[in-house]
């Protein structure tokens, strides 16, 4: 199967044929699921060969000459259908779905089934309808198409859209913005006291998180975790935490105030990542 650089020329000489004859072109991202679970669990050798039967099955699936098939990177792989062909890339989308269902290559490790699966992305140019757009930008589409599905658990496919478009525009900005949020500080601890249930005595607060916006109001976790999560800010959000808490029990040590305790809500993925425990200990040394 021919590699990336191949595809890269290839598809910009059909993509600009097409544009002149107005014609419609659609582009396939084709990502198999759960493959580095499958690298780890089966070999590296394994590995190949199970791409190389992805391969085929593709090339058999989209055999046409108004079809070029490629692989991508990685377990991705790549197709550009042109002509009359394009209209129907959803029809052979599933198509691939239900050929490797039928080739049923064994996937003890993926957590949808017991053989190996693919989610797709699909993009379209329909240059009869005056549609401006670039193979960059179509690339761009299907590979947010292919994020889609992923997101929807997998082994599916997701044609791009307008509605899509946006939605990952606007997710892309929000994380920016938390992105910079992180990188000034501006998340803070609220002190919320912990009552002794039979003495109503306060024994230690828990420290709550809470981003301090541009325009000066703190946002409570629920308007930013899903993007955290999302973007893997968790742990960078915790740490600052962290280190916020530490330095505010230092003052209030210097101001002889008394604190308790204080508690940190952290996920499990936080205290095995990057040395978590490691900086803690070092920060309270």
């Amino acid at each position: 199967m021919y590699n990336r650089g191949w595809f890269d020329k290839t598809a910009a000489e059909i993509f600009e044929r097409a544009r002149a004859k107005n014609e419609h072109v659609s582009i396939l991202l084709i990502d198999v699921d759960f493959f580095k679970a499958y690298n780890d669990f089966y070999g590296h050798q394994s590995g190949d060969t199970c791409l190389e039967q992805v391969a085929r099955t593709l090339e058999t699936v989209l055999e046409s000459e108004e079809t070029i098939v490629s692989r991508y990177g990685g377990e991705e792989f790549v197709a550009l259908v042109s002509g009359s062909a394009a209209q129907d890339a959803s029809h052979q989308a599933e198509r691939i779905h239900q050929a490797l269902s039928e080739k049923a290559i064994e996937h003890q490790r993926s957590t949808i089934g017991e053989h190996i699966t693919v989610s797709i992305g699909v993009a379209h140019a329909r240059f009869d309808q005056t549609e401006e757009t670039s193979l960059t930008q179509m690339i761009s589409d299907a590979d947010q198409a292919l994020y889609e599905a992923k997101n929807k658990g997998r082994a599916t496919t997701v044609e791009s859209s307008v509605e899509l478009r946006k939605r990952v525009q606007k997710s892309r900005a929000e994380a920016l913005h938390l992105r910079v949020a992180i990188e000034n500080g501006a998340f803070e601890p609220f002190f919320q006291p912990q009552f002794d249930a039979r003495t109503g005595k306060v024994f230690g607060y828990e420290a709550l998180v809470r981003w301090r916006r541009d325009d000066g109001a703190y946002a409570t976790p629920d308007a930013f975790v899903d993007t955290a999560l999302a973007n893997g800010y968790v742990a960078r959000i915790d740490a600052l935490m962290v280190e916020k808490v530490w330095h505010f029990l230092a003052e209030a040590k210097q101001r002889n105030i008394f604190i308790p305790r204080v508690a940190l809500n952290a996920p499990l993925q936080t205290l095995f990542a990057n040395n978590y425990i490691q900086k803690l200990v070092k920060l309270v040394d």
